[in-house]
């Protein structure tokens, strides 16, 4: 085991020598929160459309870290690439994805266009149920959304009456 006089290279090699699985499973025993890097889209770019979205904190200064899960609505749609050829089945799963912003508050995905996609984030319990567009779009935009939502339609809660005589 590595003592407390090993340089920073030390544990790096240490590590690398250890499966990812098990770093994981560690830092969240430990309470830390960790996730594999995002890898690259595989589809042709003429299938997909890049969602971006800026997150402020009531000082104006970006808030930095913030988690999104992005997850698909399941359904049998598809789309097929004009360029390749290949159909693509994007919400057969709707095995969630994280990102997170980064140091200026902003963040950046893709997303398949014309699929459906529900997007929620740690700042809140709400989750944005969107029709993904056929150009790039902010996550924010309005008209994108496919049903009430806590961004462009707010509900105002009933007033219930409380009966004192029985």
């Amino acid at each position: 085991m590595l003592g407390r006089d090993k340089q920073f290279k030390d544990v790096k090699d240490y590590l690398s020598d250890v499966s990812s699985e098990t770093i994981i499973a560690v830092l969240n025993e430990l309470g830390f929160t960790c996730t594999e890097k995002v890898t690259e889209a595989v589809a042709p770019a003429d299938v997909l459309v890049t969602c971006t979205a800026r997150f402020v904190g009531h000082s104006g200064r970006p808030l930095v870290g913030v988690r999104l899960s992005v997850s698909s609505v399941q359904s049998d749609y598809s789309i097929t690439s004009p360029s390749t050829n290949e159909t693509f089945y994007p919400s057969l799963s709707s095995v969630s994805r994280t990102y997170e912003t980064d140091g200026t508050g902003s963040i950046s995905f893709v997303l398949f266009k014309g699929s459906t996609v529900r997007v929620s984030s740690e700042l809140s319990a709400a989750v944005r149920e969107i029709l993904v567009p056929d150009v790039d779009f902010d996550l924010f935009s309005q008209g994108i959304e496919t049903a009430n939502d806590f961004f462009s339609d707010i509900e105002v809660a009933k007033d219930f009456v409380i009966r004192r005589d029985l």
